[in-house]
């Protein structure tokens, strides 16, 4: 197989898996009603379901495409990939609602890898003059994932079962797999700074986290109570230590 061939068939295994990724945030919120009733729990408790998909994916996005520059992309992406296929797996068959919460946010730590070192992975395996095409077609791809995720977990949750929404991941993800480490090559970032900002890192998480649950939250408890204000200033202390602690120069 020619070179061309082999980065088409990565590049389909790359936008699988961003598919899979983009999709995953918005695929479950209709089946929210059926999970409630499944569990026979609170509206409130089965908020979280989505919630820590949230608080998790926003809070690891940087550092994990810090991880990729660093150790290799292909490796963190297969390992993270290999994470939100398991966890796929126990969502769907998890006898409790803390269980299905604890495996959504290991979804989400698989899911940030997805969103993030897939795209430059992609960028890599094709000509510079290429790059704006295949931006392109990333975009429509996760585009599409976010308007279909509604339309496909609605017809899953009425005429299957609300668990195979998190089955579906378990095919494609292993189809993504097998063309990413039979296609794709290691991909580094030569000019990274190899050292790890263990206190910005865990600021900045802290940061994306409180502001996130502010956000979400804010029209339960109101954006002007105590409650919410002191997140938001939580998130912007944090915010400011963490541009404190990152390194001038790389």
């Amino acid at each position: 197989m020619n070179n061309k061939k082999k980065a088409i068939w990565g590049f389909i295994g790359l936008l699988l898996v961003g598919f899979m990724g983009n999709l995953d945030y918005s695929i479950v919120t209709v089946a929210l009603p059926s999970i409630q009733e499944h569990f026979n729990t609170s509206l409130n408790n089965i908020m979280w379901v989505n919630l820590i998909f949230s608080l998790v994916g926003t809070s690891i996005l940087i550092p994990m495409a810090k991880l990729g520059d660093m150790f290799g992309r292909k490796k963190v992406l297969l390992f993270c990939l290999s994470i939100f296929v398991i966890s796929s797996a126990m969502c769907g068959i998890s006898p409790s609602l803390p269980i299905l919460i604890l495996g959504r946010g290991l979804q989400a730590l698989g899911t940030s890898a997805l969103m993030t070192i897939s795209i430059p992975l992609a960028l890599d395996i094709f000509p510079h003059e290429k790059r704006n095409t295949i931006a392109g077609i990333w975009g429509g791809v996760s585009g599409l994932a976010v308007a279909a995720g509604p339309s496909l977990g609605g017809y899953i949750t009425e005429y299957i079962n609300w668990k195979y929404i998190f089955f579906i991941n378990l095919p494609l993800g292993l189809i993504g797999f097998i063309l990413i480490f039979r296609f794709i090559k290691e991909s580094f970032d030569q000019n990274c700074n190899r050292q790890i900002d263990f206190i910005g890192s865990i600021t900045l998480a802290v940061a994306l986290s409180t502001f996130t649950y502010a956000i979400t939250k804010g029209n339960e408890f109101g954006f002007t109570s105590k409650k919410i204000l002191i997140l938001f200033i939580i998130s912007a202390i944090s915010v400011s230590y963490t541009h404190l602690t990152l390194p001038t120069k790389a």
